[in-house]
């Protein structure tokens, strides 16, 4: 007989499974690192035109991941979207663990809502020849994927984090923008 678990165990229970090699090894020194890429998402093989620009900044072992989202369509004032913004950090409860393997940054970060358990896990493979003592700030491979137990889908997801290919590309938005501004005079 097989056991089984709900799924919003699987979740915690391979977050537990990640961190077992950590205890009791020395942590590898995180480097100063200033570092962004862009990705698109792939679920069920299937690549979306939403654009996740993920930054990760780390001085002195404190880590800062910012991700900006472009090209989610909603209905706002028409078929446009608003750049929704998140933060998390390695301080202050600040939502991911941040680890070294080499030249390479694992981040995590695991978080919990009204609509189920999700976590995301980010590989940023820094470029070699990177004075140690600077900030680094090329990349020569990322991946990431992010694993969500819905409880309104009912089902347990998961989406690839699929990098831009090339230093720079050029990529033209399917909607319009919603930036904020300051009211008219009069509203």
């Amino acid at each position: 007989m097989q056991a089984s678990f709900p799924r919003s165990y699987s979740i915690a229970i391979l977050s537990v499974a990640c961190l077992l090699p950590l205890v009791g090894v020395a942590q590898e020194r995180i480097p100063n690192v200033k570092l962004t890429v862009a990705t698109q998402l792939e679920e069920d093989g299937v690549l979306g035109s939403e654009i996740n620009v993920l930054a990760l900044r780390c001085f002195e072992g404190a880590c800062r991941l910012t991700t900006m989202v472009l090209n989610r369509c909603i209905a706002v004032n028409g078929k446009s979207f608003q750049i929704p913004f998140t933060f998390a950090g390695t301080t202050q409860g600040g939502g991911i663990i941040v680890t070294r393997n080499g030249n390479s940054l694992s981040v995590e970060e695991v978080n919990t809502d009204v609509f189920g358990d999700t976590k995301a896990t980010y590989r940023f493979v820094l470029a070699a020849n990177q004075p140690s003592t600077l900030m680094a700030t090329k990349l020569e491979g990322f991946s990431g994927v992010y694993v969500k137990d819905s409880r309104l889908a009912g089902k347990l997801i998961t989406v690839k984090f699929v990098p831009l290919r090339g230093e720079y590309k050029r990529v033209d938005l399917v909607c319009p923008i919603e930036l904020p501004g300051l009211p008219r005079a009069g509203e």
